[in-house]
């Protein structure tokens, strides 16, 4: 079992020997090139945009830059269009809506290149200022054209101990909320096994079920909204004193970090399945099936204290983790999980508002 020292460094930093071999010629070398290949894909995509408006500029950016990626890392590209000032915003938010939105079913977003995890993601920008300080805020960048850094990535120490304790009061109070979902979906699964002549008022237990796990994938699905808007309004505002001297830069901010780490261990991947389902109001059978793919790649708030050694569990005072769901006390635990979560925001705001 690994302490959580080993944990820091084989997991969480994982420095890599040389840039990306799969998107990268001369990956290892200072001055690594991008693979013919990944640019014709970029370049043919481009051809696409410029139906609309010529592309003034275009950017690499993130962690695909650095020798800290994960072989599923994405290529985020920034791209200035040609856009008349008075149509700029217009034009963009159609653009975006265009090519990107999840809601099209032809949208190019999150295309892997051939033969890897790698995703290529566009982002639409109007106006070069705010093309400028999005390229800005970046660890690094990297000019696809003329192949080469604008920006090179800085070698840092990654420091646990700045990030774990609100790592883990979110992880808490995903799982507490997750553990709610999971009885629900038990119950659920036992009740549409029974027919309606094995048990009095089935429809109405089946209903009460559903209202539930609706209930409970919303908190969820909040859960999601506020995590992302908080690591959105760290970009956007400026950096305290206090947080200049500890983290340097935007990048490094405990809101960016930890949304990374809740997305490195798939729950992000699990919140916005929630955030998807509910995006119509309601729940069907096809999607609560659905839910236990994304719930097997989790590791719950308990196994993650025990990987990093440190011996703690947080208690909610009673064994309430085993409790069957359709105990009344269970769901009560529903506005003790989301003030936890909250307090929790708030804690975190004080610590570095400073």
């Amino acid at each position: 079992m690994k302490t959580f020292w080993e944990l820091k460094e084989s997991i969480i930093d994982i420095p890599r020997k040389t840039y990306a071999p799969a998107v990268f010629d001369k990956e290892n070398t200072p001055n690594p090139v991008i693979k013919p290949s990944v640019i014709s894909m970029i370049e043919k995509q481009l051809a696409e945009f410029e139906k609309d408006y010529p592309v003034l500029k275009y950017t690499l950016i993130g962690s695909i830059l650095t020798k800290r990626y994960r072989k599923d890392a994405d290529l985020d590209i920034n791209i200035l269009f040609d856009v008349p000032a008075d149509k700029a915003e217009d034009e963009r938010l159609r653009l975006s809506k265009k090519y990107l939105s999840s809601s099209n079913p032809d949208n190019i977003q999150g295309k892997l290149i051939p033969n890897t995890e790698h995703p290529v993601n566009y982002y639409f920008l109007t106006d070069e200022k705010t093309y400028d300080d999005q390229n800005g805020k970046a660890d690094a960048v990297f000019d696809i054209k003329n192949q080469k850094f604008v920006k090179r990535p800085e070698d840092f120490v990654f420091d646990m101990d700045l990030y774990i304790d609100d790592f883990r009061d979110k992880v808490y109070a995903i799982d507490m909320g997750k553990g709610e979902l999971e009885r629900d979906l038990i119950d659920y699964k036992e009740l549409m096994g029974l027919e309606p002549n094995e048990v009095k008022g089935l429809g109405k237990k089946i209903s009460k079920v559903l209202s539930d796990i609706s209930s409970e994938l919303n908190d969820l699905a909040d859960m999601y909204d506020d995590i992302d808007a908080e690591r959105r309004a760290a970009f956007d505002s400026d950096m305290t004193p206090q947080q200049i001297k500890t983290f340097s830069i935007k990048n490094r901010l405990p809101k960016n970090v930890v949304y990374k780490m809740l997305e490195k261990y798939h729950y992000l991947t699990f919140l916005k399945k929630c955030k998807k389902i509910m995006d119509d109001g309601r729940v069907t059978d096809d999607e609560i099936k659905s839910l236990q793919k994304e719930n097997a790649f989790m590791k719950t708030f308990l196994e993650f204290n025990e990987m990093m050694g440190t011996g703690a569990v947080v208690s909610t005072g009673d064994d309430s983790e085993t409790v069957p769901v359709h105990m009344d006390k269970m769901k009560k635990k529903r506005k003790e999980v989301l003030k936890r979560f909250i307090q929790a925001q708030e804690d975190s705001k004080q610590k570095w508002s400073r």
